[in-house]
């Protein structure tokens, strides 16, 4: 894991264009994830997931879990499920997510190699060890222990580090082409949405490959996810993957190389995050393209 000084003099890439109108406005009190309730009935949400520790259901349900973090954020999780945690600013308000692949079954995936792939850290939650992505929605390098300096927006874009470079998206990167920067435009399917997948395209390298993507809906970004080879099951508290297979996946993902079957021999999981109050509004119009 980088220092905190190596990490502020990492350039920090910025994909930004001029602000849109009619774009999709984020939620201000909660995010959405898709779950198999959703999956089966769209109009019926998931729980929202909490976004301060000021909410009502957030003491019930969300434990701090006591780790060494470079930036000055908390880490909490669901009790006894490391898959999907929040990282909270000191002063209790939202400053990103983390997805959790526990290594027990990552480490058995046949066609994959998690702790070789430097995008994936590997800390241990609840006693479990576990490979993670985190995904913040403030800028982590001017975070202080004061606190996020503006919460007129919970969401203030996306930031995350890949391949030793940070990212950043926010709700200007409207989709015009086929490409938003190392993002590649993939399939649509209903209440999903339309996907950019990271460095996944029909000519893509399969060596190491890191399954990051934003959601779209038309001209709007509207969540983001991730996805890995193996199967990973429910978690204690809630079922937090998909795992598309067959014409669904073939929908999601058509532009992709050869190559990329090899991961599929112990399946795929996703993990989605969704921005927006009404996910199950979400259309496949690829618009701007």
């Amino acid at each position: 894991m980088k220092t905190l000084a190596a990490i502020c003099a990492v350039l920090i890439l910025t994909i930004i264009s001029e602000k849109v109108e009619g774009l999709r406005p984020f939620s201000r009190d909660k995010l959405l994830t898709g779950t198999p309730a959703f999956r089966k009935e769209p109009g019926r949400c998931s729980e929202p997931i909490p976004i301060s520790s000021y909410d009502p259901t957030f003491k019930k349900d969300w434990v701090l879990v006591e780790i060494d973090i470079c930036f000055p954020v908390h880490l909490y999780c669901p009790r006894e499920d490391p898959h999907y945690c929040l990282l909270l600013d000191y002063m209790g308000h939202i400053a990103g997510v983390q997805y959790g692949y526990p290594a027990c079954i990552a480490d058995e995936v046949r066609s994959y190699n998690f702790s070789s792939n430097p995008n994936y850290e590997k800390i241990k939650i609840f006693g479990i060890w576990v490979y993670i992505v985190r995904i913040y929605f403030t800028n982590p390098v001017i975070l202080t222990i004061s606190g996020r300096k503006d919460l007129s927006e919970p969401i203030e874009g996306l930031w995350t580090e890949v391949d030793g470079e940070w990212l950043r998206w926010d709700q200007r990167c409207r989709t015009i082409g086929p490409s938003l920067g190392r993002f590649y435009l993939q399939g649509c399917y209903p209440y999903k949405g339309i996907l950019y997948v990271y460095n996944l395209h029909e000519f893509a390298c399969c060596t190491n490959p890191f399954y990051l993507f934003l959601v779209y809906d038309g001209l709007s970004m509207v969540g983001f996810g991730h996805g890995a080879p193996g199967y990973f099951p429910s978690g204690a508290y809630r079922d937090w993957f998909d795992h598309p297979e067959g014409e669904k996946l073939a929908r999601i993902v058509p532009s992709r190389p050869n190559c990329f079957e090899q991961f599929l021999l112990d399946g795929l999981s996703t993990i989605v995050t969704f921005l927006i109050d009404d996910p199950y509004n979400i259309k496949c119009e690829v618009c701007g393209c």
